[in-house]
């Protein structure tokens, strides 16, 4: 991201792949992981002289393992029942991780669903999930929004 800077707002949508079972990853463990990616960006730009970007991090709906391609499509060490089990506590430890350091969360599982592999956005959540962030993007952007900002989706989009 460093190549990137300046940068007034990051979306971080990441954690599903880190379930894979060849990991064997707890969704704590991937909060921890992705913590790297909000503090990695402020040091940088604080060394640059530059502001630190504001970032707003997105839970990746929770797998789906019943899916009509979920395991035939995985390659070996990918997903399996308890992996789609973990990405449904994800959601928790990633609000935890963006209240702790004063980011915005949005909970994609309210407006999006998975495809027929069961851990990809079919092609009408990434719209959903768009329309979800353009303006929560556009306000932090402007300064106009808190960055600790909770979104709280509208389910019937």
């Amino acid at each position: 991201m460093d190549s990137h800077l300046p940068l007034d707002v990051i979306v971080l949508m990441l954690g599903t792949n880190d379930l894979r079972t060849r990991y064997a990853r707890t969704p704590d463990d991937v909060a921890r992981a992705l913590g790297r990616y909000l503090d990695h960006p402020a040091g940088s730009a604080a060394t640059l002289g530059l502001p630190a970007p504001r970032f707003v991090v997105v839970a990746p709906p929770p797998m789906d393992g019943t899916a009509e391609r979920f395991v035939a499509s995985m390659p070996p060490g990918g997903y399996d029942a308890a992996s789609a089990a973990a990405s449904r506590r994800l959601a928790g430890p990633l609000r935890a991780l963006a209240a702790a350091g004063g980011h915005a969360f949005l909970d994609a599982a309210p407006i999006t669903r998975t495809g027929i592999a069961g851990c990809h956005l079919d092609a009408d959540s990434h719209r959903r999930l768009a329309g979800a962030l353009v303006p929560v993007v556009r306000d932090l952007a402007a300064g106009q929004a808190s960055p600790s900002l909770v979104v709280d989706p509208p389910t019937g989009s």
